[in-house]
């Protein structure tokens, strides 16, 4: 027979000998190797996931621009619409003006009556342009002359030519010619009005005065026919002719 002192004993043993273990709650730290590589992973998932989110924000601008482009290109075509097929152009003048001889003129004033209708135009409205988003570029970033914001589209300087004079009619081919394109522009502002007839001095001038800054190297071209295109890279006179290439500027 056991004695009841002798079960005691045993008792406590067992419990001693199960309490030896270790706990099931205790954790354990992680070792510096163990750190090394998650920060190592962690590393690598964000050199792949920053320039996936910049490229889907540049693509995002990209569509933003279009759609400007393609409201101006709209505007436009109203104006054109109601006047006797001629586009905006410097000799016409906008009576009711409080500056100078009572006069004003700019392309941007002219078309952007347009985006509101009915509103017509008044001297209060003269700069209304500028504080429209859609004259702006989204991929040309806020660039500023002075207190002045950069406006990121700009009408063909041949519209104004005596061969074009502004008239739609004069023009062979619309589909083959531009009306606007990208740059950073405030009217008047010399090498900021977009110049084709000048060849890129140097590469910066093409994401600054040329503005190809969309994705793929693009820049964005409105057309005679109302349209818009991305084209790839420099698009000036000088080039066109250096690569034999039809010039999208004027037809003489």
């Amino acid at each position: 027979m056991h004695s009841p002192r002798n079960n005691k004993s045993q008792s406590q043993t067992r419990h001693r000998r199960r309490g030896a273990g270790a706990s099931p709650t205790q954790t354990r730290a992680f070792s510096l190797i163990e750190l090394l590589v998650v920060i190592a992973v962690i590393g690598i998932l964000a050199g792949i996931l920053i320039p996936v989110l910049g490229s889907a924000r540049q693509n995002g601008n990209m569509v933003n621009d279009l759609s400007n482009l393609r409201q101006i290109g709209n505007a436009i075509s109203m104006y054109v619409s109601e006047n006797q097929l001629r586009l905006p152009h410097p000799t016409d003048a906008i009576k009711g003006t409080d500056t100078g001889n009572g006069n004003r003129w700019t392309f941007y004033e002219a078309v952007d009556r347009y985006f509101d209708e009915g509103s017509g135009f008044n001297p209060a409205s003269i700069y209304n342009y500028q504080r429209r988003e859609v004259w702006y570029a989204s991929n040309a970033g806020e660039v500023y002359n002075g207190s002045t914001r950069a406006i990121g589209f700009a009408p063909n300087p041949y519209i104004f030519n005596g061969r074009w004079q502004g008239r739609m009619l004069n023009v062979p081919s619309p589909a083959s010619i531009v009306l606007m394109a990208e740059t950073l522009d405030w009217p008047g502002g010399g090498q900021y009005d977009f110049n084709p007839t000048r060849e890129p001095t140097y590469d910066s001038d093409l994401t600054s005065v040329y503005r190809v800054s969309q994705p793929g190297n693009q820049a964005l071209y409105l057309f005679g026919d109302f349209r818009v295109d991305a084209l790839e890279g420099d698009q000036s006179e000088p080039t066109l002719k250096k690569q034999d290439r039809q010039n999208m500027w004027r037809w003489w």
